[in-house]
């Protein structure tokens, strides 16, 4: 796959905090080599400020994800009409949303 190509597919993993060291080294060394990438990556930076701008005073307080993840965890598990394959599939989700959160913050840490 072309260094041009990889760069399209990842600003996105990018702006959201999800490339390592070394992805980020060559997503952004490609775009500063290559005018399309580098104003699409301009353009997806702004448009994440625009978008953590609008929702800045609609944040959750602390301890949300945890109080929504034990509750969810919670009533699945007491419910007695889920199976075993309907739980496992309720903690899944759970388990994505607080680890989705916590790739969300390392993100908003690194900008």
């Amino acid at each position: 796959m072309s260094d041009h190509i990889w760069a399209q597919e990842h600003i996105a993993a990018h702006i959201a905090g999800g490339l390592d060291p070394r992805e980020i080294e060559r997503l952004e060394a490609h775009a500063r080599d290559c005018p399309a990438c580098g104003a699409a990556l301009t353009e997806a930076r702004r448009l994440d400020r625009a978008l953590s701008n609008l929702f800045a005073g609609a944040g959750a307080g602390p301890g949300l994800e945890d109080r929504a993840v034990a509750r969810l965890r919670d009533a699945v598990l007491r419910r007695p009409g889920l199976g075993p394959t309907a739980k496992r599939c309720a903690l899944a989700a759970a388990s994505a949303l607080a680890l989705g959160r916590r790739c969300g913050r390392r993100g908003a840490r690194d900008r």
